[in-house]
């Protein structure tokens, strides 16, 4: 076999085997707020093709990333970390820091520099089974992401924050 057609070989493999690569996760609304110059709070929705588990975040931008969940404990708010949330295939899980339930946020620690309104922040997420994936956040102002949970819709791109859905796999 020439040397040609072993490369030849190979990239079809490569290429054909590119065609079939998963893509397994489709996520929307990603925005981050600064809370501090070196804490933030990321939202995003996310909806997996497949059954998995988100088992940890991370990024250049700062410290840590963690999933967190608040819930309201006899009029008292309570933050808790969350180490793993399990993924429904098809069932859109919403990490928005809204609805009665638990809510859902992704807490960015020792923010490394100062982040302003348009910037973009990535933040990588870890499944068990599949590949991580890189996903682009939008720093907002505070006041951007109260207009758009109150108008429930587009007013960043799309954002729909009026959701009441329980958040099913928090471990």
């Amino acid at each position: 076999m020439s040397i040609k057609f072993r490369y030849a070989a190979l990239a079809v493999v490569l290429i054909g085997g590119a065609a079939f690569a998963c893509k397994c996760f489709e996520f929307t609304h990603a925005s981050v707020v600064m809370a501090t110059p070196t804490m933030g709070a990321a939202y995003v929705s996310l909806v997996s093709e497949k059954d998995d588990t988100l088992t940890s975040l991370s990024s250049d931008c700062c410290d840590a990333v963690e999933l967190h969940t608040t819930t309201n404990e006899n009029g008292v708010m309570k933050m808790r970390k969350v180490d793993k949330l399990d993924l429904k295939a098809g069932v859109p899980v919403e990490i928005m820091g809204e609805g009665k339930g638990d809510a859902l946020h992704l807490m960015l620690i020792g923010v490394k520099h100062a982040y302003k309104p348009g910037q973009n922040i990535s933040i990588t997420f870890h499944f068990a089974k599949e590949s991580p994936h890189k996903t682009r956040f939008k720093v907002v102002t505070r006041a951007a992401k109260m207009h758009a949970d109150a108008a429930g819709a587009d007013a960043m791109g799309g954002m729909d924050m009026g959701h009441d859905a329980a958040m099913p796999g928090m471990h």
